[in-house]
C-alpha cells in the first residue's frame, strides 16, 4: 500500500524546488498556510511575506512537500521576480502549463487565447487541486498585477491553490 502511495506521488506533475534539507520546526506555519489555503470560499490565494532570508520560498516548498497528496493535479513555482509586463507572467504560466500537462494549445493562436486554454487545463486537472508557487513577487510586479482583474494573471481559484512569496507588506 505504501509503495503504491509513492508511486502515486511520483506520478504527480511538479518543477518545485527541492526542499530544504535542513528546515525544521515551523509547523504552526505551515498548518496556518494550508487552513488559508482549504478555505476555498474565502480566498485560495495566500501571500507568505518577509524580509529577504527569513525562508518564504523555503516554508512554501516545505508546504508543497508535506502537503503533496492533495495536490495530485500538480505543484508548481514560478519565480517573478523582475515581471515587468502582464504577458511575460502569462507565458510563463502557458509554458509550465505545456512542459508539465502536455495540453493542446496551438502556438498559432494569440499568447492571450493560449493563456486561457493553459488556465483551463489547471482547472480542468482530473487527478485533483493544483498548487502554484508563485515566488519573489516585488514592487514592480505587485504593481502590475494590482491593476489588473486576478482572471488576467491567476487560474481558477477552486482548483487552483495559489502561494505568492513577497518581501512587501
Amino acid at each position: 500500500e505504501r509503495a503504491e502511495y509513492g508511486r502515486l506521488l511520483a506520478k504527480v506533475p511538479r518543477n518545485i524546488s527541492e526542499r530544504n534539507p535542513n528546515f525544521v520546526g515551523r509547523e504552526e506555519k505551515l498548518r496556518e498556510l494550508h487552513d488559508h489555503l482549504a478555505r476555498r470560499e474565502m480566498a485560495a490565494v495566500c501571500a507568505v511575506h518577509g524580509i529577504g532570508g527569513v525562508g518564504k520560498s523555503s516554508l512554501t516548498r516545505e508546504y508543497a512537500y508535506c502537503f503533496r497528496s492533495e495536490y495530485l493535479g500538480g505543484q508548481f513555482e514560478i519565480d517573478i521576480a523582475g515581471v515587468r509586463k502582464l504577458e511575460a507572467l502569462q507565458r510563463s504560466i502557458t509554458t509550465l502549463v505545456r512542459a508539465y500537462l502536455d495540453p493542446e494549445i496551438p502556438v498559432q493562436i494569440s499568447e492571450e487565447a493560449q493563456f486561457e486554454r493553459a488556465r483551463a487545463v489547471l482547472a480542468q486537472q482530473a487527478a485533483g487541486p493544483v498548487l502554484l508557487i508563485v515566488d519573489n513577487l516585488d514592487e514592480d510586479a505587485g504593481s502590475l498585477l494590482a491593476m489588473h482583474t486576478r482572471q488576467k494573471w491567476l487560474p481558477n481559484l477552486e482548483h487552483v491553490h495559489t502561494v505568492v512569496t513577497t518581501r512587501l507588506g
